[in-house]
């Protein structure tokens, strides 16, 4: 194949940690089929620092953290020296703003706090209405221009696909979908366990509305122990309520819901960190083993994250589980026929509850919505990821010689 090709990878952060490891079994595939792939890791730390040569006071920084470390993430970007390579295949946002004239960007995963989340993240109270409108309105300014530098477009999910022509004005015939595969499969899927635990993975931040399922947890009669697995920067937060249902606080009597996670209802009897025996477990999504066996050993799993660009669901359907996702799941949610290879509930407490009732007084149900999710897992496959990069490569390249 001759060409060299580098792929562009964002620094390591919460948001893309899974998205990178997928990405570089991806190159591995890639190489493995013979093409001479280098793989490039942005060093720019998501921290303070001074994008574009503007020397920022750091209470300036402290005021709206995300938009100054994911400008700085974007600066790095341009600023890497490629040259010396025939095509870049960047891997999340915003590496696709690096300098190069054939470009593939793969599962960019916009930010969506600066586009369809926005109205949210003010919400939430962790930015000003107007800084954050200028926030939004700098980052689209600057990654419009980066995207129409891009030659092929592979969008893992048609949600993402849809974000790409509504925030970046990206036509339809340079956007490729291809549904991510699970990054393993099991030759032959663990059995249903109706007895086992409650799973629920997601990141511990407001979009990942991990609030939401542990009110559900605890409204549960039968008390059945549950897992969150998942890091975050709410972890604590989400450990103090934890901490005050544990105790019946009477504000926990009330179904809070999209209040909990967008912060308007917080806990008002204070900080509670004692350490309490319960039925809820926390756990990190560092290791990659450990997962797949909290996976095996649930009898239901709970994906309840809003509007996800990218997903990594078939990694549950595949080991034949039950999963509950939220209406407005985005890209978790589209894998998901209702009542068939899953269920789809609203994101509040009491719809997750009647789900959740719903597969676990029915066995014979839940073992169904397995069988259907691992059969549309295994219609993913990683030949046609591969198929599609290829594709790809070939076009822009077809007028090099």
């Amino acid at each position: 194949m001759g060409q060299r090709i580098a792929c562009v990878f964002p620094a390591v952060g919460w948001r893309n940690k899974k998205l990178i490891a997928f990405a570089s079994e991806t190159v591995t595939i890639l190489t493995d089929a013979g093409w001479d792939i280098t793989s490039i890791q942005l060093q720019q730390p998501l921290t303070f620092s001074a994008p574009y040569g503007i020397d920022l006071d750091t209470k300036v920084f402290d005021q709206h953290p995300l938009y100054f470390s994911y400008i700085s993430q974007l600066a790095a970007a341009q600023q890497l020296d490629l040259s010396e390579f025939d095509a870049v295949m960047t891997v999340g946002a915003p590496t696709y703003a690096v300098n190069h004239k054939r470009k593939i960007a793969f599962a960019p995963g916009l930010q969506q706090a600066f586009y369809g989340l926005a109205d949210y993240f003010v919400e939430s109270r962790f930015v000003d209405k107007q800084a954050h409108q200028l926030a939004c309105e700098a980052i689209a300014m600057f990654e419009t221009a980066a995207a129409a530098t891009v030659t092929q477009w592979i969008a893992t999910s048609s949600h993402e696909a849809a974000l790409l022509q509504q925030n970046l004005g990206i036509p339809d015939k340079k956007i490729a979908i291809c549904n991510l595969p699970a990054t393993s499969a099991p030759k032959q899927a663990p059995w249903h366990r109706p007895n086992g635990p409650i799973s629920c993975f997601a990141l511990h931040e407001w979009g990942g509305r991990s609030e939401v399922v542990l009110q559900t947890a605890h409204s549960l009669r039968s008390k059945r122990p549950t897992v969150f697995v998942g890091n975050g920067s709410r972890l604590d937060f989400i450990k103090n309520i934890n901490n005050h249902f544990l105790s019946g606080a009477s504000w926990t009597k009330q179904s809070w819901g999209k209040r909990l996670w967008l912060n308007q209802g917080n806990v008002e009897e204070g900080q509670d960190t004692r350490s309490r025996k319960s039925h809820i477990k926390f756990y990190s999504d560092d290791d990659p083993k450990r997962i797949n066996e909290i996976i095996d050993s649930s009898a239901v799993v709970i994906l309840p994250e809003i509007g996800a660009s990218f997903s990594h669901i078939a990694d549950v359907m595949i080991r034949a589980k039950p999963v509950i996702v939220c209406s407005d799941g985005g890209a978790i949610s589209e894998m998901i026929v209702n009542n068939h290879n899953g269920i789809i509930a609203e994101p509040e407490p009491e719809s997750i509850l009647r789900a959740l009732e719903k597969i676990t007084r029915d066995p014979s149900f839940a073992s169904r919505l397995g069988e259907a999710a691992r059969r549309t897992a295994l219609e993913l496959s990683h030949q046609t990821l591969l198929d599609f990069c290829e594709l790809s490569f070939r076009d822009i390249f077809k007028n090099l010689e």
